[in-house]
């Protein structure tokens, strides 16, 4: 059985209003922010499934019998798939380990701090990689330029003997000593510098409008993808995306939010050093049919565009949003099940085989070390 599956809508201010419901057809009545659309069991925002006229939330159906939608006794699905929206810049941020989250959750819990606190880090014990795909023209800053760059850049900072320290610097900058910094660069004419410009209009007086002097810039065409894994600097500016990650919400935030900043933290947890653009090169696997390879065990993101694909053998969960055109599933001797754009489907591990025929385009997402 292949179930449709309805998602939770989530309305940040900084999503945009038009993105989603223009690219995927999604209604928006009262133009809200609508910043993401999940597709998971996260207890934030749980999908909907639909079967013979019922609506049930995909986490208790998978309480009620793991082993028919996961292929195990695990009730928790290791992955969220998200479409992102971006009307406004995300904060800087990076992402724990799962090591260093649960020394994190562990480390706030002595403290006493309450797991629903506005003040707190770390909300579990799991890491939280995360792959991006552009679904259209996307922006992102990305990893650490090279040191020499960055100081060329932001000739003014003292002491400055790595990325940390450079971070350090940065923050530690007075509202006057910022805008020295920023009035440097007025006649500097590079995508970098403008982005600085851009980021002083929306959060005067937040060091983090300084991001993209030591940080990559990166523009992303449909189709290209980043991989985000813990302790990489980073920032979504623009764009929308199928965002694919470890369910997990350990964020650990540096700037450009009215969210809680933990500034101390991310230096601690971020990498020390400079790093080529994580990109993700896709891998044809048949006609029509790649997967997005990353070294994490949480999740796999496939993409099937034209075409017919057969997957069989199969016994894991996947969840699948069409981002274009239209799908058509078919149950190996069972029924056929049509997707239009901006719908969506769970298929349970206990469906051991199946057929898609694309007619536009496909984004499925399982457990990693699958293909």
């Amino acid at each position: 059985m292949i179930y449709p599956l309805i998602p939770a809508q989530q309305h940040y201010s900084w999503g945009s209003s038009t993105l989603i419901p223009h690219h995927l057809g999604i209604e928006n009545p009262k133009n809200l922010p609508l910043a993401e659309i999940w597709f998971g069991t996260h207890p934030r925002g749980t999908s909907v499934i639909e079967h013979r006229g019922e609506k049930i939330p995909l986490s208790d159906a998978i309480n009620r019998d793991p082993r028919y939608w996961t292929g195990d006794e695990g009730e928790e699905v290791p992955f969220l798939l998200k479409i992102l929206g971006i009307g406004s810049p995300l904060s800087i941020q990076c992402h724990p380990s799962a090591y260093q989250a649960r020394e994190g959750y562990e480390r706030e819990n002595k403290a006493g701090i309450p797991l629903e606190s506005s003040r707190r880090t770390y909300r579990d014990t799991r890491g939280k990689p995360e792959i991006i795909c552009a679904l259209t023209p996307f922006t992102a800053l990305c990893g650490f330029v090279p040191l020499a760059e960055a100081i060329l850049r932001l000739p003014m900072l003292d002491h400055v003997e790595d990325h940390r320290s450079l971070l350090k610097a940065v923050w530690s900058l007075s509202p006057e000593e910022l805008a020295r910094c920023t009035n440097t660069l007025h006649n500097i004419h590079t995508p970098w510098a403008e982005l600085v410009r851009s980021l002083e209009r929306l959060y005067p007086g937040d060091p983090g409008i300084l991001a993209p002097c030591y940080l990559n810039l990166v523009q992303l065409e449909p189709g290209e993808a980043l991989f985000l894994d813990a302790g990489v600097l980073h920032a979504y500016m623009a764009g929308l995306g199928v965002e694919l990650m470890g369910n997990s919400d350990n964020v650990i935030r540096g700037g450009l939010t009215e969210k809680y900043i933990d500034r101390e933290e991310l230096q601690r947890i971020v990498h020390n050093s400079s790093s080529d653009v994580p990109s993700v090169d896709s891998v044809e696997l048949s006609s029509g049919h790649r997967i997005y390879p990353v070294p994490v065990e949480e999740f796999l993101l496939h993409r099937f565009s034209e075409g017919v694909s057969i997957c069989k053998d199969r016994d894991i969960l996947e969840i699948g949003c069409v981002t274009t055109g239209e799908v058509s599933l078919t149950e190996d001797g069972g029924d056929t099940f049509t997707f239009t754009k901006g719908s969506a489907f769970v298929i349970p591990a206990s469906c051991s085989s199946y057929e898609i025929s694309t007619d536009g385009e496909l984004y499925v997402a399982c457990a990693g070390g699958r293909t």
